[in-house]
């Protein structure tokens, strides 16, 4: 008598690929063909001035939406764009959501003012022989 390997149980879904971000319709099934290589961040303001993140994040680093309300705050509407590494075309577009809180942070830090350099030491006499 052989006995037949375990399989899955029923109830855990089967891993067809995707991203947490970007859900499909319940109707499709099977493998999901979209990738998830690059992530934009769109941020809509309440004025409809539209930013966009100049960091393009990888779909493996960027996995919810705390994430980002996380780095960049919310009173805003954010959409996310995938695109895909190998040609570079969007390749899916998450529904637009509004967060209310905490305080939008800007997508780019502001560099800090630099140290002012130390004074450099006036120049020798390039002509005089050094004492050996």
């Amino acid at each position: 008598m052989t006995q037949a390997e375990p399989s899955a149980p029923p109830d855990e879904p089967a891993d067809l690929g995707g991203h947490p971000l970007f859900p499909r319709p319940e109707t499709e099934t099977g493998p999901d063909p979209r990738r998830f290589d690059l992530i934009q961040i769109v941020r809509i303001l309440p004025d409809k001035t539209r930013e966009v993140c100049p960091t393009a994040w990888k779909g493996s680093e960027l996995r919810s939406w705390q994430q980002i309300i996380d780095l960049y705050g919310g009173e805003c509407w954010y959409q996310l764009n995938a695109v895909c590494g190998k040609s570079h075309r969007y390749s899916g577009r998450s529904e637009m959501l509004y967060f209310a809180g905490p305080a939008r942070k800007p997508f780019v830090q502001e560099p800090q003012a630099p140290r002012p350099a130390p004074a450099a030491a006036p120049p020798g006499n390039p002509t005089a022989v050094p004492p050996y």
